[in-house]
């Protein structure tokens, strides 16, 4: 079992204990004693948040897609506004809003007690969350700070977009209590140059993704926060590559087992 650490700093030793958890999440092998770990699921919406006791703090990790509904969830691109009592607006007066189905498992799994268990441990915790269950972690860590509980660090690995312009102000200005960080700085995206998913749903559309980008290149390194010009020209090799190799490398960059093999040595 990897260990994370209590820092708000972001270290590719959390980022490996997150993808490992992730892995969990989707029912892999977790080793640990049934009185360690619980699982919160919603067949509604066929969402799961796999909760780990880590000793000091608590990880909370929403599972990917693994069937159809999550499917007709994912296109429920539609954005909301959202929750009352966390509107803002930006400098151009716009409703910050929120992927609809994203939103919706995140509520879902709520219902299920998972915020009222972690109010009862009363424990920090670090969100993680592969995919759609990304989206949903870095929904979810805004609807923790907004229930008063901890928040660690948000670990989204190979996440969609979420939120609109507005709702990207909100989320990475929410202060974390007795720190002088915001959501947004202890938020650290993980994504694989060539992966298709992270750019989704498309920007024309009005979807911006939040916090911050540890950006892997190929075929070994990383940039943290690149600039726009870097990531295209980024884009462009790796869809050249996937052109010459004739392989469906889009689909193989954003799977779990493929990002965990990519980091394995990144420090």
């Amino acid at each position: 079992m990897l260990k994370f650490d209590s820092s708000y700093e972001f270290s590719w030793d959390n980022a490996r204990a997150a993808v490992e958890r992730c892995i969990w999440s989707y029912g892999g092998k977790t080793d640990l004693p049934d009185s360690l770990w619980r699982v919160f699921e919603s067949k509604d919406t066929n969402t799961a948040a796999l909760v780990v006791d880590e000793g000091s703090f608590l990880s909370v990790t929403f599972r990917g897609s693994k069937n159809i509904l999550d499917w007709i969830q994912n296109f429920k691109v539609h954005k909301e506004h959202v929750r009352k009592g966390m509107y803002v607006a930006d400098q151009y007066e716009r409703e910050a809003e929120v992927h609809l189905g994203f939103s919706e498992n995140v509520e879902s799994v709520i219902s299920k007690g998972l915020v009222k268990y972690l109010d009862t441990i009363n424990k920090p915790v670090i969100v993680c969350g592969h995919s759609k269950g990304a989206a949903e972690g870095t929904y979810f860590a805004l609807e923790l700070v907004r229930k008063d509980i901890s928040v660690l660090s948000v670990y989204p690995v190979e996440s969609p977009r979420l939120f609109n312009v507005a709702g990207r102000c909100l989320y990475n200005g929410v202060e974390i209590r007795n720190t002088n960080k915001t959501l947004g700085d202890i938020t650290y995206r993980i994504n694989n140059q060539n992966d298709v998913v992270t750019r989704l749903p498309l920007w024309v559309s009005g979807y911006r993704h939040v916090g911050q980008n540890e950006f892997l290149t190929s075929p070994t390194g990383w940039i943290e926060n690149p600039s726009l010009l870097r990531v295209l020209s980024s884009d462009m090799c790796g869809f050249y590559a996937a052109w010459q190799k004739k392989g469906d490398v889009l689909i193989k960059d954003h799977l779990i087992e493929h990002v965990q093999q990519r980091i394995q040595n990144l420090h």
